[in-house]
């Protein structure tokens, strides 16, 4: 998915086999393991 900030991949997955709610994950194209990585999370809870 392209965007003003770079390319990123979207990615689903479930907590567990019982869950019906994904969690979204946007993956930068640019990622670099040995680098610090900023998160923003977000709940509806």
């Amino acid at each position: 998915m392209p965007t003003e900030f770079g390319k990123f991949k979207i990615l689903a997955y479930a907590a567990d086999s019982d869950s019906l709610i994904p969690h979204i994950v946007l993956l930068s194209s640019e990622f670099d393991p040995s680098q610090v990585a900023y998160v923003r999370i977000h709940s509806s809870a």
